[in-house]
């Protein structure tokens, strides 16, 4: 029991950290939208995909 509190627990912090990565990196592809910077904007882009 204690084996799968602790495996239940893991997944919960790796997909909350995952979350919030994507948070992040949502936020930066927002502003760079409303900068219009297309380089940086295509590698963020890029990133957030491999993620999503």
């Amino acid at each position: 029991v204690l084996l799968l509190l602790i495996y239940f627990m893991s997944f919960y912090l790796i997909f909350l950290h995952i979350s919030q990565n994507l948070l992040v990196l949502r936020q930066q592809l927002n502003f760079l939208q409303y900068e219009d910077i297309d380089i940086i904007h295509d590698a963020v882009h890029t990133k957030y995909m491999m993620f999503t």
